[in-house]
């Protein structure tokens, strides 16, 4: 994570709980929230100040960010692989875990959004879509 990211999730949870956010923390935090998505480190923040007036640490975040990633997955359930994948075990298994990080990241919702090498179909705006002008 970048410090401007963790500066913003700083200034975030300031407005909760009145902490004084400098540039060191800004560093300090990134440093720990190294490798996790700012949307979930945000939404985690969210869902915290939401049920607790505890004061925030990373690790809380980075416990709430996991939580929110496991949550969609589970919401989403099983996940079939493409059937030309099935005598390939290991680029099933690559097929299988960059799907599960697309719906950690809450970037699909369908299983219809992934081709068969695990990449996003581009999706066409709702006014194509529908078919209106």
């Amino acid at each position: 994570m970048k410090p401007t990211e963790a500066a913003a999730l700083l200034t975030i949870a300031a407005a909760y709980d009145n902490r004084k956010p400098d540039a060191d923390q800004a560093k300090a935090w990134a440093l720990v929230l190294e490798g996790m998505r700012f949307e979930d480190c945000r939404e985690a923040i969210l869902k915290h100040y939401r049920k607790s007036r505890d004061w925030l640490m990373p690790s809380d975040v980075i416990t709430g960010a996991n939580g929110i990633r496991s949550e969609r997955l589970l919401r989403f359930g099983p996940v079939p692989p493409p059937q030309h994948l099935a005598d390939r075990p290991l680029e099933e298994i690559a097929w299988m875990r960059r799907v599960r990080e697309l719906i950690a990241d809450g970037a699909i919702k369908n299983i219809n959004e992934v081709d068969e090498n695990g990449e996003i179909i581009a999706r066409r705006p709702p006014e194509i879509e529908g078919g209106a002008a």
